[in-house]
């Protein structure tokens, strides 16, 4: 199962629980991260995340695109 199915299955059982409507689709739960306390990512997600960033910063277009 993707990490995004999941995450929008959870969050629609917690709104069917609540009794409220679902607000984000699994196209929209990226919303969340500024929400989030950097400081309460793990050192591991971190490094994979600057690892990428890296990568993704570096990466040049290419031709024609």
């Amino acid at each position: 199962i993707k990490l995004s199915d999941f995450a929008e299955e959870y969050f629609r059982r917690l709104a069917d629980k609540m009794r409220e409507a679902m607000l984000l689709r699994k196209g929209d739960l990226h919303q969340l991260v500024e929400f989030l306390d950097v400081s309460a990512i793990p050192a591991e997600i971190a490094e994979k995340l600057d690892l990428l960033h890296e990568l993704f910063g570096s990466a040049r277009p290419h031709e024609g695109v």
